[in-house]
């Protein structure tokens, strides 16, 4: 299967090039993609979308800033990312490279990490945000009865869209 090792160039330069109000997203083989044997990734708008507001106002941590790179994360956030801003896609390419590096070493993993990757850019400055994942499916999804509920996240509901299929389980989340 494709992965978005050595593919994540051409999805940065798809961002810069659909501009401000779109933004690229990726599902790893096991993040939602509805095909784990092709590499999956869409261009969709930013309008609705939470995390686009949500990455420029939350209180930031910063892990490391120069060269043009800002890398952080946001404090006390809904989930674990890691982000970096940068207005050179080859220098977002390297950092991701060593980012995914890195998580393959904390996961023992040969392949891909489990993640997830939304893109967008906003005045000349790519933001590249990867979403690690310890697992495809919360416990939820494979519980039986009133605890099953079908979520299965993937990169539009870690941006903050929660796709919730049976209705019923909608209701049970939103009560």
């Amino acid at each position: 299967p494709q992965t978005v090792i050595g593919n994540i160039g051409h999805m940065l330069d798809l961002a810069g090039r659909l501009g401000d109000e779109w933004f690229v997203l990726y599902n790893g083989p096991q993040c939602g993609a509805s095909a784990p044997d092709h590499l999956h990734f869409q261009a969709c708008s930013k309008d609705n979308i939470p995390i686009f507001d949500e990455i420029e106002t939350w209180k930031r941590k910063t892990i490391t800033r120069g060269a043009g790179l800002e890398e952080f994360t946001l404090l006390d956030y809904r989930l674990n990312l890691l982000a970096a801003r940068c207005s050179n896609p080859d220098t977002l390419v390297q950092w991701f490279n060593e980012a995914v590096k890195y998580l393959q070493n904390l996961t023992n993993s040969l392949e891909e990490p489990l993640i997830n990757i939304i893109i967008g850019i906003k005045n000349g400055e790519l933001t590249l945000i990867v979403f690690p994942r310890e697992k495809h499916r919360p416990d939820c999804f494979f519980a039986e009865g009133d605890a099953k509920l079908t979520v299965s996240p993937a990169s539009i509901d870690l941006a903050g869209v929660l796709v919730v299929p049976d209705p019923g389980h909608f209701e049970k989340i939103t009560d």
